[in-house]
């Protein structure tokens, strides 16, 4: 058994140094990964005003809603940590339905981070909103566009 193993790692020392340079000029001629400056607009967020109604959704992640009291542009926020990596929130017109991944017809409205909330003007006068996590390729939740009643 032990003379097998030397005999192989002899071929692979052996081997190694006249293939190195090879693997090397093959990774070197991979085309290289995009590169952003700056994130796209609607990435960015709009932080909302000081006058939000805000209440509290149940499930996890913890998450809270709210409605800016001028404008009725809506706001979300999370009150814990997210477990997920780049949350997007996405506008739906209708339930997303069973199914993995974002459906048809959703609309980007903004990235969800830890620290701050995240305010959007509703695309339509009612829908709901998916959480999707860009890291994991798996919906976090689903939060229809109606305040609960207390």
């Amino acid at each position: 058994m032990i003379a097998r193993l030397r005999a192989r790692h002899r071929r692979v020392a052996f081997a190694l140094p006249l293939l190195a340079p090879i693997l090397l000029w093959v990774v070197a001629q991979r085309p290289a990964a995009p590169v952003m400056d700056a994130l796209p607009a609607a990435l960015l967020g709009h932080p909302p005003t000081a006058d939000v109604d805000w209440w509290s959704l149940p499930g996890e992640p913890r998450l809270e809603l709210g409605v800016e009291r001028g404008s009725g542009r809506r706001a979300l926020r999370a009150t814990g940590p997210l477990r997920q990596p780049d949350v997007l929130v996405y506008w739906l017109p209708d339930p997303p339905g069973s199914g993995e991944g974002v459906p048809e017809g959703a609309i980007l409205v903004g990235r969800l981070e830890g620290e701050g909330p995240l305010a959007f003007p509703p695309p339509g006068p009612s829908g709901s909103l998916l959480l999707f996590s860009l890291g994991h390729q798996e919906r976090v939740a689903w939060i229809p566009l109606e305040r609960p009643t207390p």
